[in-house]
């Protein structure tokens, strides 16, 4: 399959160029369409992700799968693994040339079915590319699909393997061929005319296209939203858009018809901190911008409504100092600088949101400060909270943490004044007793590279770890390690560069590779290799391939991969921090992302991508190995 695909497309890139002709690609999807994600302008956006992974191993296919092939140390690895082929291809020249003769590529979630399930499609208009219907028709030659149905004349197909029943009289196999396939009514559905190919969960999904290229019904390009986000976001990119009110309402619906289960985490949290049914759309475009990878990103919110996160977002620029409290920072840091009017509300409003987000009982930290007002005659809400113009949050490189303990941010909080940071000093102790529901201690002191850090015990909290806070001018950082919050407290150059008048309430920055342990593995430390949750047991003792290669045991392979992914951890650690910013423009919310690169641009952690690809494809070897003919580098 691999090999026929793509000798038609090579041949037919040599073909020449068509008339483009036909409808916009976004007029293709149904006005209701819930999230929207195109391709603009291929001819230029191709061009940009070659240069991209320049240096790397997909620079170049043929070098890259010669010198694989001549290191290998198994069949396998000389004849199997064809996906790490279609990776260089994917990757080469010719391919973003012929994907620049295109008309429109777009993808889209038009809905959900009874059953909760999404109902999504792909659109390829194929413009100008001769290579790229040839490839439409090559696959519904080739695949293992059947006919199942028609939308205006137009066949649709769904994947179909003849099933052959036993026939007890000759004790033979059968096969009944008599009746059409049934149609399916959501699983992978495609269908081609001329000029356009299309791919979805449903011969639904697929129909809402095919009547659209026919003329037939409003499409999402008519929406004035969507139009104006996309006029907003010109360019070559990915543009992406979410009619933002309808997908929650829709999603909220499906949860219900899925035997109404809980809510998922994200869905509450931007229930919660958007505001419920705040957000109109978002809109955005992710593109190349200076060498690196850039994205902006806006959320419209409807007029008159609350969203603790717009209001607490509303505040001045982020100052560069502020930032620079979080110098030692490892995965992330951020500093959100609060609204001078309102400044309270606006905090305990977004952490009774953030509460509320995470489905804890009990009462709301705005609850909770007017208990502590009561109790300790402290005024926490206007002269703590209301007097305090930021925070800063940062995940420290490294902590000495005792077995157990979840390597939890350090938090500076930046005071109007040091008269208001050393009322915090003296708060602390009183809201540790809250929270332990014991008396108020006095706190542990110790010097650290000259900074006094004051202690109270583990004991009754949370985390069941000490907590250590020190205070320098008008900052108070507090966190799980006495010498990340000795640091802390001292400012130095911020992570990432900070214009003098950023405009952005919230600046910070993520590394990847930290991010992403954090994000895909639940549990994993700060550092160290990925706990991958275990595979199905395997038979006992080796396995061999019909080439008589013998298969990594499951523990090698394992130890591998864990090896591997470490690998791309650290390559993407190694590019520069991705910078984020945000702010809230009247009643919608900017966020601009941007990952430059260094010298070496993206090759490194795509080398070590495919590296990891290539370990991970021995644990599911291909058992033709050897059972074909291939080609290899004479000379």
């Amino acid at each position: 399959m691999y090999r026929l695909v793509w000798s038609v497309l090579a041949v037919a890139a040599a073909a020449p160029p068509l008339r483009a002709a036909g409808p916009a690609v976004a007029d293709l999807f149904p006005a209701d369409t819930l999230a929207y994600v195109e391709v603009r302008d291929a001819g230029k956006l191709a061009p940009q992700v070659t240069a991209a992974l320049a240096g790397s191993p997909l620079a170049d296919v043929a070098k890259f799968v010669d010198a694989r092939r001549d290191a290998g140390k198994t069949a396998h690895d000389i004849l199997g693994k064809p996906q790490l082929a279609v990776l260089g291809l994917l990757a080469s020249p010719e391919l973003a040339s012929e994907v620049g003769r295109l008309g429109g590529v777009a993808a889209g979630v038009t809905g959900f079915t009874d059953t909760g399930d999404p109902e999504a499609v792909v659109a390829v208009l194929t413009g100008d590319s001769a290579a790229a219907g040839l490839a439409a028709r090559g696959f519904l030659a080739l695949a293992h699909v059947r006919r199942v149905a028609a939308v205006d004349g137009v066949p649709v197909y769904q994947f179909r393997v003849p099933q052959p029943s036993f026939d007890p009289n000759t004790g033979q196999q059968k096969l009944d061929n008599t009746k059409p396939p049934a149609e399916g009514t959501h699983e992978a559905t495609a269908a081609y005319t001329p000029g356009l190919f299309v791919y979805g969960t449903s011969k639904a999904a697929v129909a809402a296209v095919l009547t659209r290229y026919r003329g037939k019904g409003a499409g999402l390009g008519g929406v004035a939203a969507f139009k104006a986000s996309r006029d907003a976001s010109a360019g070559p990119g990915l543009f992406v858009y979410a009619d933002a009110a309808a997908l929650l309402a829709k999603l909220d619906a499906a949860r219900r018809a899925a035997e109404d289960g809980p809510e998922p985490d994200a869905l509450g949290w931007v229930r919660m901190l958007g505001g419920d049914r705040a957000v109109t759309h978002v809109a955005g475009t992710v593109r190349f911008r200076d060498g690196g990878l850039a994205a902006d990103l806006t959320a419209a919110f409807a007029p008159g409504t609350t969203s603790p996160l717009l209001t607490v977002l509303s505040g001045p620029g982020a100052k560069a100092e502020f930032l620079g409290h979080a110098g030692g920072a490892g995965a992330f840091a951020a500093t959100v600088s609060f609204p001078e009017k309102g400044r309270a509300a606006a905090v305990l409003g977004f952490l009774d949101a953030a509460a509320k987000a995470t489905g804890t009982l009990g009462r709301t930290p705005a609850e909770a400060v007017k208990e502590i007002e009561a109790r300790t005659k402290t005024p926490v809400t206007d002269g703590l909270v209301g007097r305090t113009r930021a925070v800063t949050v940062f995940a420290p490189k490294q902590q000495q943490l005792a077995k157990g303990v979840p390597a939890l941010p350090t938090v500076v909080l930046h005071a109007e004044t040091a008269e208001v940071a050393a009322a915090w000093e003296e708060f602390l102790p009183k809201l540790h007793a809250d929270v332990t529901g014991a008396e108020a201690v006095q706190p542990a002191s110790e010097s650290v590279d000259g900074v006094k850090v004051l202690s109270l015990p583990g004991a009754g909290l949370p985390w069941n770890s000490a907590v250590h806070y020190a205070r320098k001018d008008a900052a108070v950082a507090v966190g799980l390690d006495r010498a990340a919050v000795a640091a802390a407290v001292t400012a130095g150059p911020p992570p990432v560069a900070l214009p003098a008048d950023n405009p952005a309430a919230l600046a910070g920055f993520l590394r990847l590779g930290g991010a992403a342990r954090a994000l895909l593995v639940a549990g994993a430390p700060a550092a160290g290799p990925v706990v991958r949750v275990p595979t199905p047991p395997r038979p006992v003792g080796p396995r061999f391939s019909p080439d008589g290669n013998e298969f990594p045991p499951p523990e090698a392979q394992s130890k591998a991969e864990e090896k591997a992914i470490d690998g791309v951890w650290a390559a993407l650690d190694a590019l520069p921090p991705l910078a984020v910013t945000a702010r809230r423009d009247g009643d919608r919310l900017r966020v601009e992302l941007a990952q430059p690169v260094g010298k070496a641009g993206f090759a490194p952690a795509v080398a070590a991508g495919v590296a990891w690809f290539d370990v991970f494809l021995n644990r599911a070897a291909n058992p033709n190995a050897g059972a074909y003919p291939t080609y290899r580098r004479v000379r």
